[in-house]
């Protein structure tokens, strides 16, 4: 602890000072000049506050007589407490006290100092008997040596003394060189201290209440999106600064998307309404608000129809009911943030889908007209229809499913531009006018000019003038007969066998793995349009020139063969039929279909066949399919292992129980005990019922009904799985659960052997 003594003594001097003691603090001479000798104030004591550039300087002062000036004089103990530091008020009082008293008591005799050597290391070693304390850095305050004349505070008794001495950083004693603490009993009193040393008269600063604006600590808690910022005396204050009572506080309360809230600029002491004071521990509370949201209301209006009181008109936003008052629509900004879609529907009157932004118009016009279903029916060039085609209409909220356009509100009476597209075609675009359809539209796809499947062409045979016009003579007759035979042979050898030639390309997609039914369909329909042009007319069998076309012939028998098999393949996938594809040919490139074909055992026929009946295969490829089949026998084999595991861990479980062959025949037989009845029954239930559980989970066209038998017959009885039971009282009486059941592909339930699994396939 830094300590400094200084005072009169045969005039003013520094008596003693510890080496930290900060050099700037010079408290001058305090005697009053002019004054009596009057010793009236000898052992008067009093307390005074001063500041350094970092620290403040506490001291405690007595009033004696200079026996060596024969005049009025004091001594002063101070000590020394730098920022970041803290002595309690009654530990400050009693160490000075302790000092004060200690020099009286060696040194001063009737109030009469004189020149008698001190020995100053008591003093330290009382100094030192003081430890500080270590403030937080949020209390830390740094005030300068003030310039005015000393100021005064009265106070009323020890235990406002000890607040004072608490409490020493005011910003009312910063303008000052320091402030002296009296005790109230001086006050007018010849006796009073500040008769003898120097201050400002004026300088009375008990008035101004300074331990009623004591510092409080700021706490705030942002809660709900709300944040909080706190004004004082117009610096932006953070959480635990100081703020005093009579500080200029001002609260803003912010949140994105909602209106701000600002408290009005007034004294802390007088902002009872936005603040919580806890006197005791010193803290104030900023109060928090929720804020309300930014709303922008728009008008609605349904012009095709008189709106009534008793009107019902539900009005959808973003696809839920909104509450409507005074036919106003109220939306949020943040709302308004993301895409916002209205709708309203009364009775079978429905409007189109509105979207509505921040800067839209703020009436919103509604029309209500029953909805118009228009539905487009998509061709290829050979009537064969495409359902795998995308239906696009610019600016509709909602677009086509499965070719079906629903056309509501004004909507109707609008022309739209439909566009419809396919993979490998043109697409069309078609403007449509609903409220004009009365029929089914029907459109119909061409192939792309760089399509790689083209069309046959056919050749198209030119007809000769006929013989008989030319019967001027002989000749010109035999001419004509020449022409004629020529022209047939040319066709016989030439034209007649380019127009029964099987397309490779055909060739090579019955061979390949994509196998589509529309696609193997087209190509049976060239096939046997192909095989008809190779008929013999009469003209052709009575020909005695025999065009050779029998390997022509051969080779469209060899192709029209190959798309029966690949048609054959197809229809056995789509109906699961193992039998018939394991005594299928097929080409290299399909060698991964065949194999997974060939691994599929006779007992795993039946999962298989159900697996590709059950679920979507038609679209996919013959490699997809078997990657199909793949995953379903890997999921039997898992199923079977874990339960031979749980057969073994059953078997390894049950101990070996002693014969009563294996008991010496020297020692008594040991009576086992038997377990209680109803624990083995109990048992028993458990086991039975999880297994006819899992036995309903995984039969085949289950109805709800069984669910509901076993759960009666279980419900009653004791120690079976509560949450398995649970379970099935939603399979049993809940007829949506038991429609999510039914939809579970058959790989899926062949995979269930716990409830985790169950439940997450009755989520998906």
């Amino acid at each position: 602890m830094e300590i400094l003594i200084h005072g009169t003594k045969d005039g003013y001097k520094i008596l003693f000072k510890t080496t930290e003691f900060p050099k700037v603090f010079s408290i001058g001479e305090l005697r009053l000049e002019g004054v009596e000798n009057n010793r009236a104030t000898v052992g008067s004591d009093f307390f005074s506050i001063s500041f350094s550039h970092n620290g403040c300087i506490i001291s405690k002062g007595i009033c004696v007589w200079d026996e060596v000036r024969r005049a009025i004089g004091n001594i002063i103990f101070s000590i020394y407490i730098p920022n970041g530091k803290q002595l309690i008020g009654s530990e400050v009082k009693t160490l000075l006290d302790e000092l004060c008293g200690k020099y009286v008591f060696e040194f001063i005799t009737d109030g009469n100092i004189s020149n008698k050597q001190e020995d100053w290391s008591l003093f330290e070693s009382i100094a030192n008997q003081y430890a500080l304390q270590t403030n937080s850095s949020d209390d830390i305050e740094n005030y300068q040596l003030g310039k005015g004349e000393a100021a005064y505070i009265y106070y009323q008794d020890e235990i406002e003394l000890l607040k004072y001495l608490d409490k020493p950083y005011q910003r009312e004693y910063s303008a000052f060189k320091q402030v002296f603490l009296v005790d109230n009993k001086f006050n007018k009193k010849e006796e009073n201290p500040l008769n003898v040393i120097r201050h400002d008269m004026s300088g009375n600063l008990t008035g101004k209440k300074v331990l009623e604006n004591m510092p409080f600590k700021l706490n705030y808690e942002s809660k709900n999106g709300v944040k909080i910022e706190v004004y004082v005396n117009g610096n932006l204050a953070k959480i635990n600064s100081n703020i005093k009572p009579n500080d200029d506080v001002e609260i803003i309360w912010s949140k994105p998307y909602c209106k701000t809230e600002n408290s009005p600029k007034e004294k802390l002491k007088d902002s009872i309404n936005n603040f919580d004071l806890d006197r005791i521990g010193n803290k104030v509370s900023v109060k928090n608000k929720d804020l309300n949201p930014i709303i922008y209301p728009f008008e609605l209006n349904y012009p095709n129809i008189n709106i009534h009181k008793n009107d019902e008109i539900d009005l959808y936003f973003n696809g839920n009911i909104r509450k409507v008052e005074n036919n106003t629509l109220n939306i949020t900004e943040e709302e308004l943030q993301n895409k916002c879609h209205v709708k309203a529907k009364k009775g079978n009157l429905t409007s189109a889908v509105k979207e509505i932004r921040i800067n839209s118009d703020k009436t919103i016009e509604l029309v209500l007209k029953e909805p118009k279903l228009v539905k487009f029916v998509i061709h290829d060039e050979f009537e064969y229809p495409k359902y795998n085609c995308t239906i696009q209409i610019k600016n509709k909220h909602i677009q086509p499913v499965n070719g079906e356009v629903l056309f509501e509100g004004d909507e109707i009476s609008k022309e739209w531009n439909v566009r419809i597209s396919n993979s490998g075609y043109d697409h069309i675009d078609y403007p449509c006018l609903p409220e004009n359809v009365k029929d089914d539209i029907h459109l119909t796809l061409h192939k792309k000019q760089n399509s790689q499947q083209k069309p046959i062409e056919q050749t198209i045979i030119k007809t000769e003038t006929p013989w008989y016009k030319e019967t001027r003579n002989i000749l010109w007759f035999l001419m004509g007969l020449v022409i004629i035979a020529s022209s047939y042979s040319i066709y016989f050898f030439e034209f007649k066998e380019e127009s029964t030639v099987y397309p490779i390309e055909n060739s090579n997609y019955t061979n390949g793995i994509e196998l589509k039914k529309e696609k193997l369909d087209e190509i049976k329909k060239d096939c046997n349009k192909s095989n008809k042009e190779t008929e013999k007319s009469l003209f052709e069998k009575l020909w005695p020139f025999e065009a050779n076309e029998n390997g022509n012939q051969e080779n469209n028998n060899q192709n029209c063969n190959g798309i029966e098999n690949a048609i054959a393949i197809r229809e056995a996938i789509n109906l699961g039929n193992i039998d018939i594809l394991k005594g299928m040919k097929y080409s290299d490139e399909q060698s991964v279909f065949k194999e997974a074909i060939i691994r599929i055992q006779k007992e795993n026929i039946k999962l298989i066949s159900d697996t590709l009946r059950l679920n979507k295969v038609s679209d996919l490829n013959l490699n997809e399919v078997a990657d199909r089949i793949d995953k379903a026998l890997k999921e039997l084999m898992r199923d079977s292992t874990n339960k031979e595991a749980i057969k073994k861990e059953t078997i390894t479980q049950i101990p070996d129980e002693p014969t009563e062959k294996s008991t010496p025949i020297n020692q008594p037989k040991v009576k086992k005990e038997s377990k209680p009845v109803e624990t083995k029954q109990e048992n028993v239930n458990k086991n039975n019922f999880e297994k006819e559980f899992y036995k309903l989970i995984k039969k085949e066209d289950v109805k709800q009904i069984e669910f509901e038998n076993l759960y009666k017959n279980y419900k009653i009885k004791p120690n079976v799985d509560t949450e398995m039971l649970t379970c099935l009282k939603e399979l049993a009486t809940n007829k949506k659960t038991f429609g999510k059941f039914k939809n579970i592909a058959i790989v899926d339930i062949i995979a269930i052997n716990n409830l985790e699994k169950l439940n997450k396939c009755l989520k998906k």
